[in-house]
């Protein structure tokens, strides 16, 4: 009896292993599977990405095979039509991974980041026949065209909002529009704007000026995929700079190198040896002029980088005070220039540094620069990025204040004031200074509203210093 207890006990643990072993198989090998990641790309944004014949090309998809391989991870590729298809889709969970793209506030709602792993600027791009515009501060009222779902128009939108702008699908189409004549030019990376000109001959664009916002790309992840950012930015980290340099002359140096036909050489070669040192000589010289026109093709792009460089620096001297670098008193007039009714509200502010010439005269006029940089930094810490700040002369600055009513520029006052008393000046324990403003009347000129402003300045001098006066009324007090 105890031997049949003790065989019916084998055959039930026999068959309970043949039930659960199936089971286990299966866990095991599901385990042993990489984790799949579906990711979205730009489906047209060479050289940095696309989809061509349903593959995902450019300099992320190497990026991206890194990143597989070091993390184990298999991603599978969900195609869209466009760049803003690719934004619906990651909002909607229809995708989790984007391998470039810039951050921006309305991403970073649905997406987080990696570190920088590839930069590049921004440009302005025009027909010849459109001047150097320098930035986008002279866009002025040219027809500008962008992407649509692109982070530069987040930008335009809130630091530039008199610019208008026609949205479109991508920027192959944006640069296509530009060449035709049908807006005047648009934004766009430099490495892009390259690609497409070169490949759809769109000969009559140059580059007319520096957009200021560079790209600085990165991966993007929906927050499911947030605990992969560490092991994504170890693993870029890795990536050499030899690596890197291959990766951006694959994908943005194209070249078509014409070799020797070597059948028709042989062929020749066979029917006459003359025939054949004839086409190795012409060949030898072929490949010489072609070294020459190289050497001279470098030489002349080492040139016009220089040129670039040298009209930057040019440029910039002519607009910026040498020592606070904020705009000097040209680039100023410059802007008065412009047309002051489409600013809406305006108000400008003349702000004077207190007993600077006892400064000068008891520090030197040495340590008198390093003060004036100490400010012109507590002024550039205060304004908004759409204030105008300059150094009009000497110890005096100039803020123009575009779509800003008397209540904002008086509160600015307040914190001028506040953070010059809070801050301390090397080699001077602590200054103050003075401010006059005024709000720009309807059909007054720019002129005539700072002449007003200087007249309050002073009468904020002879008050004490230390205070603002606005139309004939001084203050300390927070404006209310």
């Amino acid at each position: 009896m105890l031997t049949i207890r003790t065989a019916l006990s084998r055959v039930s643990l026999l068959l309970v292993i043949a039930l659960l072993l199936p089971v286990i198989i299966s866990k095991v090998a599901h385990g042993a599977q990489r984790e799949a990641i579906d990711y979205c790309v730009d489906p047209d944004w060479l050289p940095y990405e696309a989809i061509r014949d349903g593959k995902h090309v450019g300099i992320s998809s190497d990026y991206l095979a890194i990143l597989a391989e070091k993390l184990n991870v298999d991603f599978r590729l969900v195609p869209t039509n466009t760049w803003l298809e690719t934004l619906e889709f990651l909002q909607q969970g229809k995708c989790h991974l984007v391998p470039i793209l810039n951050a921006s506030e309305s991403r970073s709602q649905y997406l987080k980041f990696s570190e920088v792993y590839f930069s590049a600027p921004n440009v302005l791009v025009s027909t010849d026949n459109q001047p150097f515009l320098q930035d986008v501060d002279n866009i002025g009222e040219r027809k500008l065209g962008m992407p649509r779902g692109y982070r530069m128009v987040e930008f335009l939108e809130r630091y530039y909002p008199a610019i208008e702008f026609r949205l479109m699908d991508n920027e192959k189409e944006a640069l296509i529009a530009v060449s035709k004549g049908d807006i005047d030019l648009t934004i766009t990376s430099i490495l892009s704007a390259n690609s497409y000109i070169q490949s759809a001959e769109l000969n009559n664009l140059k580059i007319a000026g520096w957009a200021l916002l560079e790209d600085r790309l990165r991966v993007g992840v929906t927050e499911q995929y947030e605990h992969l950012l560490p092991a994504i930015n170890t693993a870029l980290e890795e990536i050499n700079d030899g690596h890197r340099m291959d990766i951006y002359q694959r994908w943005s140096n194209v070249k078509i190198v014409n070799e020797p036909d070597y059948h028709l050489f042989w062929k020749a070669a066979s029917v006459t040896g003359i025939v054949f040192v004839l086409v190795f000589i012409y060949f030898l010289m072929l490949r010489r002029m072609n070294w020459k026109l190289q050497q001279q093709n470098n030489e002349l792009e080492m040139l016009r980088r220089q040129l670039e460089a040298s009209n930057k620096e040019l440029s910039y001297s002519s607009s910026h005070d040498p020592l606070t670098q904020l705009y000097n008193r040209h680039h100023f007039n410059q802007q008065l220039q412009r047309r002051v009714e489409d600013l809406g509200e305006t108000c400008v502010l003349i702000v004077d540094v207190d007993h600077f010439k006892q400064v000068n005269d008891e520090f030197g006029h040495s340590a008198g620069d390093e003060i004036l940089r100490q400010f012109a930094d507590v002024l550039r810490q205060e304004v908004r990025a759409t204030d105008v700040v300059a150094r009009w002369g000497g110890e005096e600055f100039v803020i123009f204040c575009p779509q800003t009513n008397v209540k904002d520029a008086q509160l600015l006052c307040e914190r001028l004031l506040s953070s010059v008393r809070q801050k301390s000046f090397e080699p001077v324990a602590q200054l103050t200074c003075s401010i006059g403003g005024a709000r720009l009347a309807e059909n007054e000129t720019v002129n005539e509203c700072l002449e007003r402003a200087d007249k309050a300045l002073y009468r904020a001098k002879n008050k004490g210093r230390d205070t603002w006066l606005w139309d004939g009324e001084a203050s300390t007090a927070p404006a209310s």
